[in-house]
């Protein structure tokens, strides 16, 4: 035997295209800064809550009868009451990393004030303890707010202005004004602030702390934002117009202008204190476009307001028109309670908005999927763009390919040179795009192209694989369809969980993280599918366009969000800037035509089959029948629940068609366990530690191997298995027959399958070849992906050379682990097991090629002991530096080892952008790890040193 075949996993050489922080776009040879977690894209050290401030209006008025201004009758409730109830059940709900603070304006029995801050901008759920020594441990800041607003009596006149002042000062850390009085102190007993001075501000608000316990002092807020990337929103709710203003000269020497004078404008319908709206809009302006901290870019805070009971009297008219006024000063909303639109329901809208506010958590950037799909002179590019919230958005794009690189619709360069490399045109026009798009991710493309009604929208409940039965529609008119399956609360009504649906029937794409899209030609029509965090496996018609100026196509055929995925579709709806990110159908698609003209075009009796996983979406893969897109069906569908498939993880092992024994299967590894995620030190996992061979079309389990269960058993199986496979043919007789692949244990496998059949626990011989991690930090050695495989020849004798990589993708920050790339000789290359059961190979089994002695470095003398020590060794490897490591496959090219290398770096000064890194291509003898050719640009041709096995792509 002379060769043997490698079934393909992906694409041989594959390009990324990031594009990063300033719309630049860098190209490299594999995708080392697409790793798996998030956190290449978030600055997760400074991922500080949004903060609110809500401003309450207290004023007299707000004890009458929300429908006119008479007290409320004995059954009835005032403004104030309907003002607390709403805020206690917004407060109930669940708040994520959402910061509070209260603070109002007021008045007593002598005078009209605007208060200080009575609660500081604090974590909605930390113990009030924390912030208040005096009350008991074990109340939250929402317990003790809805506490402080019990306790209080709405009096006085309507000191919008002047409060909102106070606000600013606060957020900016600036010295404490209307608040600077004695301060209250709580008491236990009434659970309610007493004593001191009602307009004082919480001693926890400002410092020092003892500024006014005695009288009159000096003191500075302590303003609530922490990092420019954090949203601040004031909400700010009144029942009428502004009446009270005391601090206008003030205002005006700290903005440094003079106030405009609204008696004639705002207030003009109105005949007394037409002075009181004065300065409200400059304030508002000034903290919407302003950095309150000049330290910290995009430390800019936004204003909501409420309008509740604002009838149509001319103090009421006025009113609403003040609150629409500051709010689109403020860069906010304005809301108004109606008979249709009740307070409770406007609280917790606009909390969950803040929540959901990710404008200044990440600069404008884009992503694209490392993996593009070319047709033709065609291009399909999935891109998402990376933002704080737990759902990215995302599109598919589709561009010319023209001889200088990427064109638009109309012909022209799609790209250009700016500052920071390449970039999107802001003229270039994608596919499908009615208008130009250029980097803007949510513009134009795939998702621009959804249908406004009548969609094609599948799931499949209860086990009904036919997906176009009515049965599985998903449509406000599916009864089976549950507010529960959606997500959703026991206590949501059939009109919340109609609109859920209705959204969802329109919502653009979400992410496409790690989905990459797959064609299928069905001779009249070309059909893309991708699959996206949102949960939704699309299908697009990508027939058209063809030629320039063309700009029909990117219908969506159908699109398919499994069962078990319904449930995540309001806290995808919600979109809220805390929790884990949402994932969906994340996973690699396979497709299986089977071409029985063998014209790669469907027609006549051809089938297509897509297989698709979900990564950290889920645990399952389904098998879609594609060969009529207008009619899919489901064909089957594996999950831990199905008997065999009990060791199952999160399936992100792209599963490898292939032939075996005459017969169609699909071979894959167990997949991830999310335990791993947290794991400095290995340790045995309790999923995704298997393997399995199933038939192609039915999904029937064949075989599969773990360290427990029905399949065949190896004791050392024991780690999860996220990678592809290298399944390979070794007599090239069209039969696979052997496997390789490491773990997240850093073992390296080989499993040599009876091409005369499997029993399910039965029929293959697993090897445990190598151990290429310890029991340490820094040994803890993961492998991700498949190794790659060449036949090789030394001193006149085969073997199989096992190139891998290791690199933790999950958390592709982490500095502590060293790892390396693995070159291991297989001696035993032909068809059937090893001649012999080898010793497990360790690390010091394999000649450490990091300093390249063998390719020249070094003096005379460690040349000579290199060559003789490598020389009894069974291999080579390469320690990386420290955080350097392995994200992505590497490729054996004529006798050439290639890969890439993620390494994180501290080169970025802004605290809101992603993690600055460095990518490098490395290039090495496959034989013993010497560099090749001259990638240090040093100009030698023929004296290559160590830093030549490298060369910086970003």
């Amino acid at each position: 035997m002379n060769s043997f075949r490698l079934f393909p996993s992906h694409s041989f050489l594959r390009k990324t295209r990031s594009l990063l922080a300033g719309l630049s776009l860098s190209l490299y040879a594999s995708s080392p800064l697409l790793a798996d977690d998030i956190e290449v894209y978030i600055n997760a050290t400074t991922d500080y809550g949004p903060n609110i401030l809500f401003l309450f209006d207290l004023s007299g008025s707000m004890l009458w009868r929300p429908e006119d201004d008479t007290d409320p009758g004995p059954s009835e409730s005032s403004r104030y009451d309907i003002l607390k109830d709403a805020l206690n059940n917004t407060l109930s709900n669940e708040l994520g990393a959402l910061n509070i603070g209260l603070a109002w304006f007021a008045g007593d029995s002598s005078s009209n004030y605007a208060t200080g801050i009575k609660w500081p901008v604090s974590h909605n759920s930390s113990s009030a303890s924390d912030i208040d020594p005096a009350i008991a441990p074990g109340q939250k800041v929402t317990s003790v707010i809805q506490s402080i607003m019990d306790a209080q009596t709405p009096l006085g006149g309507t000191a919008i202005v002047d409060s909102l002042f106070e606000a600013t000062l606060y957020f900016r850390g600036d010295g404490v004004n209307q608040g600077a009085y004695p301060p209250q102190s709580w008491d236990g007993g009434s659970k309610s602030y007493v004593g001191g001075r009602p307009e004082a501000s919480h001693v926890a608000s400002y410092s020092p702390a003892d500024a006014f316990t005695s009288g009159s002092g000096v003191a500075n807020y302590n303003s609530p934002i922490k990092s420019g990337c954090q949203p601040n929103y004031i909400v700010l709710l009144s029942d009428g117009r502004p009446n009270v203003l005391s601090q206008q000269a003030n205002i005006e020497s700290f903005l440094g202008a003079s106030c405009e004078d609204q008696s004639d404008k705002i207030m003009n319908d109105v005949t007394n204190w037409k002075d009181g709206a004065n300065c409200g809009l400059e304030l508002a302006s000034f903290l919407s476009g302003t950095d309150q901290i000049p330290t910290m870019p995009g430390s800019k805070v936004k204003l909501v307001t409420v309008g509740f009971a604002l009838n149509s009297t001319a103090e009421g008219q006025t009113g609403r028109k003040f609150l629409e006024e500051l709010a689109i000063a403020g860069d906010g909303a304005f809301y108004e309670v109606t008979p249709t639109l009740d307070l409770a329901t406007i609280l917790s809208t606009i909390v969950g908005q803040v929540a959901g506010d990710n404008e200044s958590f990440t600069p404008p950037s884009i992503s694209v999927n490392p993996a593009k799909l070319a047709s033709s002179n065609r291009t399909f590019l999935s891109m998402f763009k990376p933002a704080h919230n737990r759902v990215w958005a995302g599109n598919l794009k589709g561009y010319f390919l023209g001889a200088g690189g990427l064109l638009d619709v109309d012909g022209n360069p799609a790209m250009i040179t700016g500052t920071d490399g390449l970039e999107f045109s802001a003229g270039a026009r994608s596919f499908w795009s009615a208008a130009p798009d250029g980097a803007d991710v949510e513009a134009g493309g795939a998702s621009s192209k959804v249908p406004a009604s009548g969609r094609k929208l599948y799931t499949s409940l209860g086990g009904n694989y036919n997906l176009t039965d009515t049965a599985n529609s998903v449509d406000v008119s599916n009864s089976a369809i549950t507010a529960g399956m959606l997500g959703m609360s026991a206590t949501a009504t059939s009109t919340e969980r109609d609109a859920l649906i209705d959204w969802f029937r329109t919502a653009p794409y979400g992410d496409p993280l790690h989905s990459q899209p797959s064609m299928v030609d069905y001779g009249s029509r070309q059909v893309v599918y991708i699959g996206t965090n949102q949960g939704v496996l699309h299908a697009v018609d990508a027939t058209d366009p063809v030629t320039t100026g063309d700009y029909s196509g990117g219908d969506e055929v159908f699109a398919f969000i499994p069962e078990e995925l319904l449930a995540n579709l309001n806290a995808i709806h919600q979109n809220y800037a805390w929790g884990k990110h949402i994932y969906g159908m994340d996973g690699d698609i396979t497709i299986w035509h089977k071409d029985d003209n063998g014209d790669r075009i469907v027609n006549g009796v051809d089938q297509v089959t897509l297989i698709a996983g979900m990564r950290r979406g889920g645990k399952s893969y389904f098998a879609l029948d594609i060969t009529n897109p207008d009619a899919p069906a489901l064909k089957w569908h594996l999950n831990p629940s199905v008997s065999g498939f009990e060791r199952l993880g999160q399936t992100w092992s792209r599963p490898i068609l292939t032939t075996f024994n005459g017969s169609k299967v699909l071979i894959f590894a167990g997949g991830y366990d999310p335990a791993q995620d947290d794991k400095t030190v290995r340790s045995a996992d309790s999923m995704g530690n298997s393997v399995y061979v199933v038939n192609a079309d039915t999904g029937a389990l064949i075989w599969s191997a773990s360290n427990t269960g029905s399949g065949q058993i190896n004791a050392d199986l024991k780690y999860s298995i996220p990678s592809d496979l290298a399944v390979i043919d070794s007599d090239v007789n069209g039969s696979a027959d052997r496997i390789y692949f490491g773990d997240m244990g850093g073992q390296l496998w080989r499993i040599d399958l009876d091409e005369t059949g499997l029993g399910t626990s039965s029929g293959a011989i697993i090897t445990r070849l190598a151990d290429f991690a310890d029991n340490t930090t820094s040994g803890n050695r993961k492998f991700f992906y498949p190794p790659a495989v060449a036949l090789m020849y030394l001193n006149g004798s085969r073997y199989l050379a096992i190139a891998l990589g290791s690199g933790n993708r999950s958390h592709p920050l982490s500095t502590s682990v060293e790892d390396r790339m693995f070159v291991l000789r297989d001696e035993s290359p032909d068809v059937g097991a090893p001649t012999a059961t080898p010793a497990v190979v360790k690390s010091s089994d394999l000649y450490d090629a990091t300093q390249n002695y063998l390719g020249g470095d070094g003096t005379s003398a460690q040349r000579l002991a290199a060559k003789a020590e490598f020389a009894t060794k069974q291999g080579w490897y390469i320690s990386m530096p420290s955080s350097r490591k392995m994200l992505s496959e590497p490729v054996i090219f004529e006798k050439n080892l290639i890969f890439t290398t993620y390494e994180p770096t501290s080169g970025t000064t802004d605290v809101c952008a992603a993690p600055s890194s460095a990518g490098r291509y490395m290039k090495l003898a496959l034989e013993d790890g010497s560099p090749v050719s001259d990638l240090d640009g040093s100009g030698d041709p023929k004296q290559f040193s160590k830093t030549d096995r490298e060369k910086e792509i970003n």
